[in-house]
């Protein structure tokens, strides 16, 4: 069977890591497949590319950041003809919608979410507040564009899959449209428990005595990492061996800072920038407990990181992680949604049983394993098998 996958980009990342190890499966089950991508970074590429993955890679010299350009010129060039067009993330549904009307190809839509700037208010205030107005203005007119195209697009898929139940509910919201649950994955045979390098503290700056809170991820309104830097303005009262490091970057971070340097714990912040996976995991294996304190997050790679490496995670008890964390057994679930003090008790909690902790992270081991990307990979399988039959 050939199988053209479609994704905007390929970054180190959760989705970075996911992508290319699925189609490398595809190719190893003796299936041709072609990946179109407008960027891709060269240690995914060379990896693809060993995997006999075909990797085709659209650029325009004006698309230095505007990659929607790439998923028009990608789906209206498109000449092969597949027996299945898998997209992923926002818009390379688009990009298969455009192939399936040229070479009339089955249509899987694995959907990570409804794009936020198409569908959610929040989204815009904060491009309107934070940004240029001419990106605004900008934001606005691709809006009216985008959003009826995307439409289309939902409704050209011939099944649309959703990485979690909460992204299944998103999709009927936008789409009026039922979506299968396929849960993404986390591979761990990388993200596992480990004695971290000690190196990885001197590296940062950071005692050998202190108690890492760790919270990763992109810097970004949603993530609200300022949750976590109130948590440890909170729990520093108590505890003065915390220190919090946040890994990820994004627009967020001088605004972060400030609110470090408000609250009296900016030295005990550590913005540590992207990391490699490697340096990923030694971070999550060196810390007491994992902060994930996004709110409305659609799966949430973070919570399954978390226990793929044996560490308990708080999160609130909302979107994707309240599917993925098992309360009071691999994590802590906050009801009181976007509050501080209360995400600040559920860590406290955490760092007051360290024997309680251990074994939430014992068995958050053993939940990441419903999650491997085996099993990722043989869900995705057999609905790309019932469509194309």
């Amino acid at each position: 069977m050939k199988i053209a996958v479609f994704t905007p980009y390929l970054k180190p990342g959760a989705l970075g890591m996911e992508i290319p190890e699925i189609s490398k499966r595809f190719v190893g089950s003796g299936h041709e497949v072609d990946l179109y991508t407008g960027e891709i970074s060269p240690q995914i590429l060379k990896t693809l590319r060993r995997a006999r993955v075909r990797v085709h890679i659209t650029r325009l010299p004006f698309n230095d950041r505007l990659f929607l350009t790439n998923c028009f010129t990608t789906g209206l060039r498109f000449r092969d003809k597949p027996n299945v067009l898998l997209a992923w993330e926002f818009p390379s549904n688009i990009t298969a919608a455009l192939a399936k009307w040229k070479v009339a190809a089955p249509f899987v839509w694995f959907c990570q979410e409804p794009s936020k700037l198409l569908y959610e208010k929040e989204s815009l205030w904060y491009i309107k507040t934070s940004q240029p107005f001419y990106v605004y203005l900008t934001s606005l007119v691709l809006r009216e564009i985008l959003r009826p195209l995307d439409q289309w697009a939902a409704t050209s898929a011939d099944i649309i899959l959703a990485n979690s139940k909460y992204t299944a509910k998103c999709v009927w919201r936008a789409y009026g449209r039922k979506a299968k649950v396929v849960h993404t994955s986390v591979d761990t045979r990388v993200f596992k428990p480990k004695t971290p390098d000690p190196s990885i503290r001197k590296k940062y700056g950071i005692p050998s005595t202190a108690r890492l809170l760790y919270c990763p991820g992109r810097l970004y309104p949603q993530k609200r990492v300022d949750i976590a830097i109130k948590t440890l303005a909170i729990l520093s009262k108590q505890h003065d061996d915390l220190i919090l490091v946040v890994s990820g970057v994004g627009p967020e971070e001088p605004k972060l800072r400030r609110l470090a340097e408000q609250l009296g714990v900016s030295a005990k912040v550590k913005f540590v920038g992207l990391r490699t996976t490697c340096e990923v995991v030694d971070l999550y294996n060196s810390s007491a407990v994992i902060l994930f304190p996004s709110i409305n997050e659609p799966w949430g790679f973070v919570a399954l990181e978390a226990m793929a490496c044996g560490r308990p995670v708080v999160v609130f008890k909302c979107g994707g992680p309240a599917e993925s964390i098992i309360h009071r057994k691999t994590g802590l679930l906050v009801k009181q949604i976007g509050n501080a003090r209360a995400f600040a008790s559920a860590v406290e909690y955490l760092l007051g049983n360290p024997e309680i902790s251990k074994e939430m992270g014992r068995k958050g081991i053993e939940r990441a394993k419903f999650f491997s990307i085996e099993k990722t990979f043989l869900r995705l399988s057999d609905a790309i098998e019932k469509v194309v039959a």
